[in-house]
């Protein structure tokens, strides 16, 4: 991943092993190009903790910066002080903590032995005698003196680069190897909630006919005559006579009452669908070209050639 772009500048990085190591706050480049080789990361309590990393080697994912190593390893890296750029003594001892070439190439073991580094062993800081190669936040800095800032920048660089040199010189020079790193692009797929859809419960109000028969008593009359025996003749006057008798029946008294018969409540479950994620994979492929130089003939084979032309 190789660009100019300074969004990177607040993304949070994170290492190969799910850990998070910090915020990029600086981005030192490459000179000439401009291409970010060396991140500067903050992290601890209100990011006062500042780290230096290299930028080969990383990937994005998911809005954030994968790196291709541990936190430990970051956090153990040597203390380097940005406040005037990255000097050549100070990349050095990140190449060697990191056991990286200058432009993010993985040195071997016989590479790093033959250059005295260890690796992952953080050197004591060396003198900063040499210009300091500007950050993303420091190169916009004004100056006092235009002329010999830009003196003592060139004078760094060429500093760095020599030291580049030497480096990629003992890393091919120790056993002969020239080693390229591959990668290949991996997908990752993350799960996260979103609203599908909302489930409303209401009750409303519906009037259905109901009909029932029950049965209504109600009271009649009926006439009963008992003829008296051994009547006795008495005095008795002859009037009219009136009785009346109240009758009764039942009349139906309808009254309505609500009463619980059903309790209904609604429920999540999770129901599992799949679901295909189609995307395209970039992946490194390794080209060796051999070039052929024919060999060519020796001074001393020229020269006796031409003797025997004498």
């Amino acid at each position: 991943m190789t660009t100019q772009d300074s969004g990177l500048i607040g993304m949070q990085v994170v290492g190969n092993d799910g850990e998070e190591i910090g915020t990029v706050s600086q981005i030192i480049g490459a000179e000439g190009t401009g291409e970010p080789e060396w991140l500067v990361l903050k992290s601890g309590l209100f990011g006062m903790r500042e780290r230096v990393a290299p930028y080969a080697g990383a990937r994005s994912a998911e809005g954030k910066i994968m790196m291709p190593m541990g936190r430990n390893i970051v956090r153990e890296s040597p203390h380097v002080d940005l406040d005037d750029g990255l000097t050549a003594p100070d990349e050095e001892m990140l190449v060697r903590h990191y056991g990286r070439g200058p432009h993010g190439a993985m040195l071997t073991q016989q590479s790093q032995q033959a250059s005295g580094m260890k690796p992952g062993a953080s050197p004591m800081a060396g003198s900063k005698q040499s210009a300091p190669r500007p950050t993303a936040s420091t190169a916009q800095r004004p100056t006092a003196a235009p002329a010999a800032a830009s003196t003592s920048t060139a004078a760094g660089t060429g500093r760095v680069t020599q030291g580049r040199q030497q480096a990629a010189s003992a890393s091919a020079s120790a056993s002969g190897d020239v080693e390229v790193v591959r990668y290949e692009q991996r997908m990752s797929v993350a799960k996260e909630q979103e609203e599908a859809g909302r489930v409303r419960i209401r009750k409303v109000i519906e009037s259905e006919p109901f009909e029932q028969t029950v049965a209504c008593m109600s009271e009649d009359y009926e006439v009963i005559r008992e003829p008296i025996k051994d009547g006795r003749p008495a005095t008795h006057e002859m009037v009219q006579d009136e009785q009346e008798m109240i009758l009764h029946r039942e009349r139906l008294i309808v009254t309505k009452v609500s009463i619980p018969v059903e309790r209904v409540r609604l429920r999540r479950k999770m129901t599992e669908t799949h679901e295909k994620v189609r995307e395209t994979l970039a992946k490194e492929r390794i080209e060796v070209d051999k070039v052929d130089i024919p060999s060519q003939p020796s001074s001393q084979a020229r020269t006796r050639g031409s003797s025997a032309t004498r």
